[in-house]
């Protein structure tokens, strides 16, 4: 019985020999190395045992797969080597960082001005420090910083608009424009750039533009909640009650999302003021008892939207009623 169970073994290990030994053979490899390489050649006069197989199938293996070695090693990636004086800046642009985190801009300013110093072609210190004199209100040391930032990096839609941002402030909102088209043709699906282009357009007294990039903005970022209130105190001093008040409702629910409650609670009060005067208007507008009653507030109401002659005729008759004396 311990014969037959070694012998059934024996055979079971010949086979899975043989078959591993078939699978080697057959790979690609293998075929294009066919012939390549001699193995020791086994005497015509004997069978080979199962330990001789093995030591020829394991040569074999080795043989056919040594010049495969280099390949199958795994790759290191190569370390990306900055320059000395990138590496000596490297610690005033983080307590850059660090002050601007901390909204001290005035040293950020100062230790991303140490880092330019040591490394002139760092542009993230450049666009930082930009952005440091922005919140210091000195927009064209702002500006100066963008345009060295522009110089060494001219693909960043970002550093266009904040530059067109910058001029803007200054009220230069023609060279504002022409920075935030530079922005898109960079990166045309930046809502941003179309949000401040809306409000630069505006201040030009474009209102058709602003409210084609304003919509611009929406279409790219319907979340975009600055846009609509942008675009709905537009329409509110423009006198139009309807759009103003779409605006707002559409946004509110986008800024209680971004847990902004401030910007949401006046979404809600300009809310509140127009249903207010747009009830007030329909009962003017099936009877006079209401301007005639209330007249402040009827012109308040009718001036916001630019009705000036019904103003001062309502205002006009209010007059003609007081007693003299």
């Amino acid at each position: 019985m311990k014969k037959l169970f070694t012998s059934r073994l024996l055979a079971l290990g010949l086979v899975a020999i043989v078959c591993l030994t078939s699978a080697i053979a057959l790979s690609p490899v293998c075929l294009a190395d066919r012939g390549s390489s001699a193995s020791p050649a086994l005497p015509a006069n004997r069978e080979p045992s199962i330990q001789e197989l093995l030591e020829q199938s394991i040569r074999q293996h080795h043989e056919r797969h040594k010049n495969l070695a280099p390949l199958m090693m795994p790759h290191k990636p190569q370390p990306v080597v900055f320059p000395a004086r990138r590496v000596k800046a490297e610690k005033p642009f983080n307590d850059g960082l660090t002050a601007m985190y901390r909204q001290n801009y005035k040293q950020a300013a100062r230790n991303l001005g140490r880092a330019v110093r040591i490394d002139p072609s760092y542009e993230k210190a450049w666009m930082f420090q930009g952005d440091a004199y922005m919140e210091l209100g000195n927009y064209q040391q702002a500006i100066a910083s963008y345009d060295k930032a522009i110089e060494r990096h001219k693909t960043f839609s970002r550093l266009y608009t904040s530059r067109g941002k910058a001029y803007a402030a200054a009220g230069k909102y023609q060279e504002a424009i022409a920075d935030y088209d530079r922005a898109l043709e960079v990166y045309p699906e930046d809502p941003t750039p179309y949000y401040y282009r809306g409000r630069a357009s505006y201040q030009l007294g474009d209102y058709d533009g602003a409210d084609r990039d304003w919509q611009g903005a929406i279409d790219r970022f319907w979340k975009f909640y600055q846009a609509y209130q942008a675009r709905a105190d537009m329409r509110l001093k423009r006198g139009d009650l309807a759009g103003a008040l779409a605006d707002y409702q559409a946004g509110i629910d986008y800024a209680k999302g971004d847990r902004n409650s401030a910007v949401a609670s006046y979404f809600q009060g300009q809310i509140a003021q127009i249903q207010q005067q747009t009830n007030f208007l329909a009962q003017a507008s099936s009877s006079q008892t209401a301007i005639s009653s209330h007249p402040v507030q009827a012109g308040a109401i009718l001036s916001k939207l630019g009705n000036y002659s019904q103003v001062l005729e309502g205002l006009w008759k209010r007059v003609l009623q007081i007693p003299a004396g």
